[in-house]
């Protein structure tokens, strides 16, 4: 099960952000009052949400499935024609999430990033995942150079590489 605390995110972000938002004085982390381990059903009148834990992109995705309208929010682990982002990335997990999304009965995929699509867009997307993993292989022993290895990977990588990039510059504080 994934553990985050306070120490944690504040170190996460100073590696994310050169520049991270400060947290107030005496900001207390607001911790989950549910959890959940692996699915969870919640009900709300004739609706029922279905909470997936789908490791990949992300050791604590969770897609949303909303079997009465056939669609999943599939969160990060799908990137609709976008360039597709993997810092933290768990490949082989992320690749059983794709097959997880596949089983479900949707009409619709409602991505992280990304346009609308439908379950013919998943193996695209495993598709880039796998190539990404034999480029890094390919690489092995050598100099990685990260963005060669997305544009050889990743057909729609052009299209917006928005991923958050070590030392990402954000408006000065006084600006936010």
């Amino acid at each position: 099960m994934l553990t985050m605390n306070l120490d944690y995110i504040r170190n996460r972000t100073k590696i994310l952000y050169s520049d991270p938002l400060p947290l107030p004085e005496g900001h207390q982390l607001k911790v989950p009052t549910i959890t959940y381990s692996g699915r969870m059903t919640l009900h709300s009148g004739t609706h029922t949400f279905h909470l997936i834990h789908t490791p990949g992109r992300t050791a604590g995705e969770t897609a949303v499935y909303i079997p009465e309208e056939k669609v999943v929010f599939a969160g990060d682990n799908v990137f609709g024609q976008l360039g597709t982002a993997f810092h933290d990335a768990q490949a082989d997990k992320w690749l059983e999430s794709l097959k997880v999304l596949e089983g479900l009965d949707v009409r619709f995929i409602v991505p992280g990033h990304g346009k609308v699509c439908d379950k013919g867009y998943l193996s695209t997307q495993a598709s880039i995942i796998r190539g990404w993993m034999e480029e890094k292989a390919k690489a092995q022993g050598g100099t990685v150079d990260e963005t060669a290895i997305k544009r050889k990977a990743d057909p729609y990588f052009d299209i917006l590489d928005f991923g958050i990039k070590p030392g990402l510059k954000l408006p000065p504080t006084s600006a936010r």
